[in-house]
C-alpha cells in the first residue's frame, strides 16, 4: 500500500529521576540516535517470524525485546534475563525460537516463546562486540552465525540436541568446504566452529 506506520515503544521505567529531572529533559533539544532520553528503549535491528505475524525488535537501552503483532500492532515488551544485557539484532528460526546477540556481553540468547524459557550461550572469545546475527537451517540442522568485529573472526555455532551433545555420533571426518557451511571462515586466524552448549537455561515470566 506504500503506507508508513510509526509504532511508539513504551517508556522504560526509570527509578532514579527526582524532582524536576524529567522536566529538565523536556528542554533538551539535541537528542539523537546515541543521545536518547533516559527512558528510551533504544530499538536496534529487527527480525521477523516468517511463520507468524510477528516482528521482534532488540532494545539496547531498555534491556528488552519488543514483540509486535504486524496485523494488530499490539506491542509487548519482554525483559531480557538480566537488566545489564543489551540486545542488538534478532533472528527467528522455523520453530519460532527467537535468537539475539548481546553486543556488550559476548553472548547469544535464545527465547522459546511457547515456554518463556531463555537459553544463554557464551562465546569462546571476549571483546567481540557482536551486532549482527544470522541463521542457517539445512538438513535438519541449525547454525547460528555472528561476525565478531573486534576480534576479526566469524563464529558459526552448531546447535545440537541434548543427545548429540552428550554422546556425539561417530562419523567420517569431512572437509568443511564440501559441506558449504564454513569455507569463508577457513582463512581467518583463530577460526572457531563449535557445538552449542548453553551456559544457562531458565524460565522467566513476561
Amino acid at each position: 500500500s506504500g503506507k508508513t506506520i510509526e509504532i511508539k515503544m513504551p517508556d522504560v521505567r526509570v527509578d532514579r529521576l527526582f524532582g524536576q529531572d524529567r522536566a529538565f529533559y523536556d528542554t533538551v533539544s539535541d537528542l539523537g540516535f546515541n543521545v536518547p532520553l533516559p527512558w528510551s528503549q533504544g530499538p536496534r535491528r529487527m527480525g521477523t517470524d516468517k511463520n507468524a505475524d510477528l516482528l521482534w525488535v532488540g532494545n539496547s537501552f531498555g534491556s528488552s525485546w519488543a514483540k509486535i503483532n504486524t496485523k494488530t500492532l499490539e506491542t509487548t515488551i519482554i525483559p531480557l534475563p538480566d537488566p545489564a544485557m543489551q540486545a542488538y539484532h534478532i533472528a527467528v528460526d522455523s520453530k519460532h525460537h527467537v535468537w539475539g546477540n548481546l553486543w556488550t556481553a559476548d553472548r547469544i540468547v535464545r527465547l522459546d516463546p511457547g515456554t518463556n524459557t531463555w537459553t544463554i550461550f557464551d562465546l569462546p572469545v571476549r571483546g567481540t562486540e557482536i551486532r549482527h546475527i544470522a541463521l542457517l537451517e539445512r538438513d535438519g540442522k541449525l547454525f547460528v552465525v555472528v561476525p565478531d568485529y573486534r576480534t576479526s573472526q566469524m563464529c558459526v555455532m552448531t546447535v545440537r540436541s541434548e543427545a548429540e551433545t552428550v554422546k556425539p555420533a561417530r562419523r567420517k571426518k569431512r572437509n568443511p568446504s564440501e559441506e558449504g557451511l564454513v569455507p569463508a571462515c577457513e582463512g581467518l586466524t583463530g577460526r572457531f566452529v563449535r557445538p552449542a552448549r548453553p551456559s544457562r537455561q531458565f524460565a522467566t515470566k513476561q
